[in-house]
């Protein structure tokens, strides 16, 4: 798995996974014993109109790519959460012995992983 394998993985399996978890729990909050937050939600949600609930469709989606994108950042440099000029992160991913650096935070990989994530919305705002 190399670095835009590893970015794509991750975009499906959480931002996108989150975004419609989220949507489908909005529509029909699971479980028997639903919080009065999750019922009013539903609510809301089943009373939008078509337009509407695709803009908050979209708005969920691209609040779960920015989160993606902000960890990609902490992972790759670009933001810091530690004070400390002489730490850094470093993401390997190691296969049959095999180590392939994914991230570093000092921006010793040879590609930042933010600069991989691909969000359509934002790629179209750009234009």
């Amino acid at each position: 798995m190399d670095q835009r394998q590893f970015v794509d993985a991750l975009k499906a399996q959480t931002a996108e996974a989150a975004a419609e978890d989220t949507l489908r729990q909005w529509e029909l909050p699971s479980g028997r014993l639903r919080s009065q937050g999750q019922v009013e939600q539903a609510n809301w949600v089943a009373g939008l109109s078509e337009l509407d609930r695709r803009m908050v469709k979209a708005l969920v989606a691209e609040t779960a790519q920015a989160t993606l994108f902000g960890v990609l950042c902490v992972l790759d440099g670009a933001r810091r959460i530690d004070a400390s000029d002489d730490a850094h992160f470093e993401l390997t991913r190691v296969e049959a012995g095999k180590p392939t650096l994914l991230a570093r935070s000092d921006f010793g990989a040879p590609v930042l992983l933010h600069e991989l994530l691909q969000c359509p919305q934002w790629v179209e705002s750009r234009h």
